[in-house]
């Protein structure tokens, strides 16, 4: 433990530098390579389940954060069933890392051999109604804490995390996958990290 505690910087300048340079490396590999979502070794399979979810609303609504709200939870999980149903390739990609797909009606689902974890919440993509209005509230309450941040004077590190549109916020409504979960993590399931 006194190894990896070593290992791992603070919340310093430079862990904040490095963190972008790494950022910034990650969307030129995405550039190059194509949007990657969630591999099997990732951790708890709620992590792939938060990213492939992002990931279907990111797609179904154009890469725009605030297009889920605009529907009903019901409209929303449709799209996303029709998202999964028309494209094979991340059909399985899903599937091949222990993730079944409950669809909307709460009781069929798409499954392989392998099932990581026993419940929705903690890794099926869930594309019940029910889940799709929990997705708009975050949604809402993400898009509040940005403008907060935007509007405001405060140039403390108060926020655990920066959005990265939101010097653009007025122009740029983007989803980042990776950075919903991360706000799911923090603020949902109470997985703020730090050397105390």
């Amino acid at each position: 433990m006194g190894a990896l505690d070593g290992a791992v910087m603070g919340p310093t300048f430079r862990a904040g530098y490095l963190r972008q340079a790494a950022i910034n490396k990650l969307l030129q590999l995405e550039e190059q390579h194509g949007e990657s979502v969630a591999f099997e070794i990732l951790g708890p399979p709620r992590m792939s389940k938060l990213l492939f979810e992002s990931y279907l609303l990111k797609s179904v609504y154009d890469n725009k954060m605030g297009g889920p709200l605009a529907d009903t939870p019901e409209q929303m999980a449709e799209k996303l069933a029709a998202a999964i149903n028309s494209n094979a390739p991340l059909r399985q990609q899903i599937i091949s890392v222990g993730l079944p797909v409950l669809l909307p009606d709460g009781e069929s689902m798409l499954r392989g051999p392998v099932v990581k974890s026993e419940t929705a919440e903690q890794g099926w993509i869930d594309l019940t109604p029910k889940n799709m209005a929990h997705w708009q509230e975050r949604l809402k309450q993400i898009r509040a804490m940005m403008e907060e941040q935007i509007s405001g004077d405060d140039t403390s590190s108060r926020y655990d995390r920066f959005h990265p549109s939101l010097r653009m916020w007025t122009n740029d409504d983007t989803f980042h996958i990776g950075e919903v979960a991360a706000w799911v993590s923090i603020y949902e399931d109470h997985g703020r990290r730090g050397k105390d």
